[in-house]
């Protein structure tokens, strides 16, 4: 492709020689040979501009980058034509080139050659035109030109789509290109694909929206018909934020699924080197990266790296390999752009768990990204009405009673409803009661514990069961990564269970029997958790077990740090299945560790940033989550009870007055080194608090003009003059006035006061 624009842009240059010599050198450039490029002979007072040897036959080329219209009668046809004949009988076969269009006549009289048996073909301008937009190479030009010269005696190609229509198998193409896609993407699906996948899974909403995504990039669509505007180009980077167990994998798996209309290439963040994946991916489809066989078969390509949140444990090198992509993904558009396509027929999509989505977002800055968020993490009302049926038909169980709404509302959760249908394999008519998210894990586990008997290991019982699990779910967030070798499953059986060192094969065995462990490919030594929600439960129960067996919390801010850090598992679902393993199992420490959360820091600090997240997009803060922060307004820490401050006036979480003006004391007086402490007002007086004592109270012990003036303004902006006039006289705001009186960056307060005292009118925005 690149040299067919490199001949064009000839056209450019205006020193006539230069422009001659260079078009005679890309011509031998863009010829086919079978050995050796053409060569340049001369003999006597005849010179020829290249000579080569392809399929047994030798050619001959003439080259002409005159702009002057050559025609039947001009020197330069005239003097090829002649070369040409002088080689009768040896089955030499001339190439006539032009790197501009020549007269109808020229065609003509290479029509009366090759009738005479003087094999000839002529490529002028509107050939390199045509060959440039229809990209093909030229031995597939010549494919079809040795055939059609001697058959129908025409020494002109038609145009490049005919060739193409010829010679082109786009089945074949198709068929290539899709086994491709399958070879690189394999590894994903033996390690991802459910066995019951393509029998459970239920096109959501969003799979819509992917596909629409994906469709802007058909090459048909891409073409460029005018100038290119920025805002005509499609978003061709899709991210999808959502929760963990949500069905972000689930979605990826179905997107590698050839029958979609497009191609994929499915790869885990935690595999090696993604960008070469992609790179060496489109290097196999041809010299032009796949472009022009995308074009022939119509078909746009999508590059999903699933689970970015699961390579933290790489981390920088990972953000090295996403530039090292989206630098590419900026070099193959300007490719396209070549072949005049808006962008490259690509979209690549990232899937990212929203806690962990941060840690990526200043990669993407400045570019086109289309971001999806949260529109997996539940079924609506009919998808799970499908769902109910899929997954009951699959996993031959029959749910026998109408369920409660809120017993819909955790079943939506894909995961959920996944582990539950695990756990009620082939039981036939079953009765769903009233569940949660915790439940149906610690019925799932209440069920593996009794299945260990099923497969007897001398001295293994249902205790070492979990005790076992637990610590190699904790092994795993201290590693940061859902991956173990055999070698270390066998040190954690030693570490925690030395008596079964000599079972440790057979028990992995059950382990992976149960589909609580799989195995990461068929060859490997390599295995990992089945889903994270167990690692999450695991870990929970780690966390309780031990802190009633040592009968001390000092140990739960190591595990805090630790989980947090690790990147596999959310805290907070950890937080909230820790209390419900205590309620259920170890009812006597359950105050012991709320107390713990309620007052820690370093879990506050965390959670309280993702609430203040949450909030930002309109969410309402879980009762739960609020009585824990309510625990906690008296911490020291300035930090905690700003996002503290900042939870609990939220409208949407509708607190009484006290709890706002108790959280409004102890943050202001906390916060006394803040220069942002000023934000905090606008707030109070949207729950109309601004004249409550607590409140006045702290804004005149400031010594901050702004903090005053935005407190003043908000009095005069919300009609409070009245209730203003009535406290200041109980206030002493008077003695407060004589600190800053005169003072030259306290009069806009003055101003103030004396506008809020004399009735004076007030224009918002005025000095």
């Amino acid at each position: 492709m690149e040299i067919y624009n490199q001949i064009i842009k000839l056209r450019e240059l205006q020193k006539k020689t230069e422009k001659g010599y260079l078009f005679e050198q890309l011509i031998r450039e863009v010829h086919p040979w079978d050995f050796k490029p053409p060569i340049v002979y001369s003999a006597g007072s005849e010179q020829l501009d290249g000579v080569f040897t392809w399929k047994g036959i030798t050619f001959i080329i003439e080259s002409k980058a005159k702009e002057g219209e050559i025609t039947q009668g001009s020197h330069d046809w005239e003097d090829f034509e002649l070369k040409v004949r002088r080689r009768h009988g040896k089955g030499i076969i001339g190439i006539f080139c032009s790197l501009y269009p020549v007269h109808t006549n020229v065609f003509e009289a290479a029509k009366r050659l090759n009738q005479e048996g003087y094999y000839t073909i002529v490529l002028d301008g509107n050939f390199w035109n045509d060959v440039a937009n229809n990209y093909i190479p030229l031995k597939d030009v010549f494919e079809f030109m040795l055939p059609y010269i001697r058959i129908k005696n025409v020494g002109q190609p038609p145009k490049i789509k005919t060739i193409k229509e010829w010679c082109i198998d786009k089945t074949k193409i198709n068929k290539d290109i899709t086994n491709k896609a399958y070879k690189a993407t394999a590894s994903f699906l033996r390690r991802h694909k459910h066995r019951y996948h393509d029998t459970v899974y239920v096109q959501r909403e969003l799979d819509k929206q992917i596909h629409s995504v994906i469709n802007n990039f058909k090459p048909s669509t891409l073409r460029i018909k005018y100038a290119i505007q920025h805002q005509d180009l499609p978003k061709q980077i899709l991210v999808i934020r959502d929760v963990s167990g949500a069905g972000k994998t689930t979605c990826s798996v179905q997107l590698a699924h050839s029958e979609n209309g497009f191609n994929s290439l499915v790869v885990t963040a935690n595999d090696n080197v993604i960008d070469d994946t992609l790179i060496q991916f489109l290097d196999s489809l041809g010299g032009d990266k796949g472009i022009s066989t995308l074009l022939e078969i119509n078909k746009p390509l999508v590059y999903v790296v699933d689970s970015l949140d699961e390579s933290k444990i790489n981390f920088h090198q990972k953000r090295k390999e996403i530039i090292s992509l989206l630098r590419f993904l900026d070099r193959i558009n300007q490719e396209a752009q070549q072949r005049k396509l808006k962008l490259f027929p690509l979209t690549i999509l990232f899937t990212v768990r929203d806690d962990y989505w941060r840690d990526w977002e200043n990669l993407f800055e400045d570019m086109r990204v289309q971001k999806v968020r949260k529109q997996l993490a539940n079924f609506n009302s009919k998808e799970l009405q499908i769902a109910l049926k899929n997954y009951s038909k699959a996993y031959n169980y029959n749910i026998n009673n109408a369920i409660s709404l809120e017993t819909k509302a955790v079943l939506s959760q894909p995961i959920n409803l996944q582990i539950l249908s695990e756990s009620k394999e082939y039981e036939g008519d079953v009765l769903i009661t009233d569940i949660w998210e915790a439940d149906i894990l610690f019925s799932y586990f209440e069920r593996k514990k009794e299945d260990v008997f099923k497969h007897p290991i001398m001295g293994f019982s249902s205790n070492s069961f979990l005790l076992l699990l637990s610590e190699l779910a904790y092994f795993v967030i201290q590693k940061k990564l859902n991956q173990f070798k055999r070698i270390e499953f066998i040190a954690v059986i030693k570490k925690v269970l030395p008596l079964h060192e000599s079972n440790a094969e057979d028990i992995l065995l059950v382990l992976v029997s149960d589909q609580l462990l799989v195995k990461e490919n068929d060859f490997s030594d390599t295995f990992r958790f089945k889903h994270s929600k167990f690692i999450e439960y695991l870990c929970s129960y780690y966390i309780a077990n031990s802190v009633f067996i040592n009968n001390t919390t000092s140990r739960l801010e190591s595990y805090t740090s630790s989980i947090f850090d690790s990147g596999i598992v959310s805290m907070y679902n950890v937080h909230d299945t820790i209390r419900f393993i205590c309620q259920k199992t170890f009812p006597d420490i359950f105050e012991k560790i709320t107390d713990y959360y309620s007052t820690s820091d370093k879990y506050l600090g965390h959670k309280l940033s993702t609430l203040r997240s949450n909030i930002a997009v309109g969410e309402e803060t879980m009762e739960d989550d609020l009585k824990l922060i309510l625990k906690n307004t008296s911490s020291n820490s300035p930090e905690i009870t700003w996002n503290s401050f900042f939870v609990l006036v939220a409208k949407n979480n509708k607190q009484a007055s006290k709890v706002i003006l108790d959280i409004f004391e102890i943050t202001w007086k906390s916060n006394i080194k803040n220069k942002e402490r000023w934000k905090m007002l606008p707030k109070i007086s949207n729950h109309d608090l601004l004249t409550c004592d607590k409140v006045i109270v702290n804004v005149i012990s400031s010594c901050n003009p702004l903090e005053w003036e935005k407190y003043l303004g908000l009095i005069l902006e919300t009609n409070k003059r009245v209730d203003f006039k009535l406290i200041q006289k109980e206030m002493s705001f008077a003695e407060k006035q004589k600190c800053f009186k005169n003072r030259e960056d306290w009069s806009h307060v003055e101003r103030l006061i004396d506008i809020i005292m004399n009735d004076k009118e007030f224009i918002l925005g005025s000095e």
